[in-house]
């Protein structure tokens, strides 16, 4: 994921569930019922690019981080990509 820009990750993923400014980054949330998978970018010049990408469980429980990347490589897959 690393690289990409905001159209790439919106036709992988849709439109984040959270978006939140603090430039010169971006954090863009996707959710599921169990996982949340952050995207942080940074942008130069108005261009934003994913420089970091985590999945983490919704719940206080540890995270369940295999899973939890294998939820969202399945909405992936099922992109319009």
């Amino acid at each position: 994921m690393t690289g990409l820009g905001p159209a790439e990750l919106v036709a992988l993923f849709g439109e984040p569930d959270f978006r939140r400014r603090d430039p010169p980054a971006e954090l863009w949330q996707y959710r599921s019922a169990d996982c949340v998978l952050d995207v942080f970018l940074y942008g130069e010049d108005g261009s934003y690019r994913v420089v970091r990408s985590a999945t983490r469980d919704r719940h206080v429980l540890p995270p369940l981080v295999a899973s939890c990347s294998a939820a969202f490589d399945r909405r992936a897959r099922q992109s319009r990509l």
